[in-house]
């Protein structure tokens, strides 16, 4: 069996022109087991309290923003991405393979604007060193209410989330799927393990594996549709 997640089944297909594996002929589905959100933070000294404000602010001032994320091709870098398509609007983007050294940078202004999966700033969020102004899923987060959404920012139905999911060799025998779906759906949905995973800003799901299987082609082609548009190259 294999731990695995949107950044591997559902970006590298359109990252990379050749891949070793099908990731989805080579695989048996089994359970969608949690997904997260991104959280946009920024530099307190940006002019914006809500996206609204922020996407203005980055039309008057084109090609002047800079964001950063926590590598090509993560989840933080396809939503922000996502997020400028849709608002239309200039920002660029500055991959860091040290988050903290980025964190250092948006605090310090070098940078504006920080896309991370949502666990990521909620302590920096407490000191005031910089601002969250939304969060990338349909819904807020247990662990950090006050901060809106997109959707509920103005951009509706806009959502973009991470997630983990677990997968079995191509062939897996149908019984097989079924027990082990079925015990590690009850797993992640056991009250204190979706209490433990609300605190790092995840949501328990145990999906079953149809359900699965066609959410994993759907974020493919979301995926997709983002690098294209944005030219996103790996090799």
């Amino acid at each position: 069996l294999t731990l695995s997640t949107s950044a591997v089944h559902a970006t590298n297909p359109a990252l990379y022109a050749k891949l070793s594996f099908d990731t989805i002929k080579d695989f048996t589905h089994i359970t969608l087991l949690t997904s997260a959100p991104n959280m946009l933070v920024v530099n307190p000294k940006i002019p914006a309290r809500n996206i609204t404000e922020l996407i203005a602010y980055a039309k008057a001032n084109p090609g002047k923003l800079t964001y950063i994320s926590n590598g090509s091709g993560t989840s933080p870098h396809m939503a922000a991405e996502l997020l400028k398509s849709v608002a239309g609007i200039n920002i660029t983007h500055v991959p860091y393979k040290n988050i903290s050294q980025g964190f250092t940078d948006l605090v310090g202004g070098q940078v504006q604007i920080l896309v991370a999966n949502a666990n990521v700033p909620l302590g920096q969020l407490k000191s005031g060193a910089v601002k969250a102004l939304a969060i990338t899923s349909a819904k807020r987060m247990p662990s950090a209410p006050d901060i809106p959404t997109v959707a509920e920012s103005g951009m509706k139905d806009f959502e973009f989330v991470s997630w983990y999911g677990v997968w079995g060799p191509k062939g897996l025998p149908p019984e097989i799927v079924q027990k082990l779906q079925t015990e590690m759906a009850k797993a992640v949905k056991d009250p204190g393990v979706q209490e433990r995973m609300g605190v790092q800003g995840f949501e328990s799901v145990g999906s079953t594996a149809y359900e699965f299987a066609k959410y994993v082609g759907t974020e493919m082609a979301k995926y997709g549709k983002i690098i294209k548009a944005a030219n996103i190259k790996i090799d």
